[in-house]
């Protein structure tokens, strides 16, 4: 790539619920990122859309998560509407009894007469 001399990797991400020491701690380490937790977002989770980065929460990040309901979608599940229709069991096709086979009788094919070779003798 142009004008850029070394490419450094991505290592770990820590996430974080409000500013600490950590994040000044991790700014030092190479690949090492920080965010907190209302900043997250994809590109921090999967940079260049390679999923599998290592994600580590911190305790307070997991409890905010869930007091606030953060990254959750609660408006469509309440607005959700109930199918109308339920679904039936399916129905198996109907199997036909099968009628034994009858066998017909073999006819034989009717033979050419074969040809006498030329000279050949009556008797």
């Amino acid at each position: 790539m142009r004008n850029r001399r070394y490419k450094v990797k991505k290592g770990p991400l820590f996430v974080v619920s409000k500013e600490c020491p950590l994040q000044k701690a991790a700014e030092n380490i190479l690949g090492v990122d920080t965010c907190i937790i209302n900043n997250l977002n994809v590109n921090l989770l999967a940079p260049g859309g390679a999923p599998g980065r290592l994600t580590i929460f911190s305790e307070d990040a997991i409890k905010k998560l869930a007091t606030e309901e953060l990254f959750q979608d609660t408006h469509t599940k309440k607005n959700k509407p109930e199918p109308r229709v339920k679904e039936s069991k399916k129905k198996e096709p109907k199997k036909e009894a099968k009628k034994p086979a009858v066998k017909k009788p073999v006819s034989k094919p009717a033979s050419k007469p074969t040809a006498k070779p030329k000279g050949a003798s009556k008797k």
